[in-house]
C-alpha cells in the first residue's frame, strides 16, 4: 500500500513537474514571440509612418493641381467668353472710370451690363 502510495505521489509529482515545463515553455514562446512583434513593429511603423506622409503630399499635391485645373479651366472659360464680344480688359475699364471696382471678368460683365443699362435709361442707346 505503502509502494501504491509512493506511485502515485511519483505520478503526481512528475505529472505537476510536466506541467510547469509546458507553461514555462509556453511563456518562454510568449516573450520570443511578444519580442519578435516589437521587433517587428518598430521596424514596420517607420515605414507606415512614412507612407502616410507620402499620401499627405499626393494628396495635397492632387488638391492643388485640381486647384490649378479648376483655375485654368474657369480662366480659358472666361477667355473664351470675353473673346467672343469686343476685345475688354480691366485696364481700359479702369482707364475710363468706368470699372475701379472690377476685379476680375465676371464683374467686367456685370459692369458692362451696367453700363449699358445706364445709358439706355439716359436715352443714349
Amino acid at each position: 500500500m505503502e509502494k501504491d502510495q509512493i506511485s502515485a505521489q511519483t505520478l503526481a509529482c512528475n505529472a505537476e513537474l510536466q506541467a510547469q515545463k509546458d507553461k514555462d515553455m509556453l511563456e518562454q514562446m510568449m516573450q520570443f514571440h511578444n519580442a519578435r512583434l516589437e521587433r517587428l513593429k518598430s521596424e514596420i511603423e517607420p515605414s507606415i509612418m512614412r507612407l502616410y506622409e507620402q499620401q499627405e503630399k499626393l494628396r495635397m499635391a492632387l488638391l492643388e493641381w485640381q486647384e490649378k485645373e479648376v483655375k485654368s479651366n474657369a480662366d480659358n472659360t472666361r477667355f473664351v467668353a470675353v473673346n467672343k464680344r469686343p476685345a475688354v480688359t480691366l485696364t481700359a475699364l479702369r482707364k475710363l472710370g468706368v470699372g475701379e471696382h472690377v476685379e476680375d471678368f465676371d464683374d467686367v460683365q456685370r459692369e458692362l451690363e451696367l453700363q449699358a443699362r445706364l445709358f439706355k435709361d439716359w436715352g443714349w442707346s
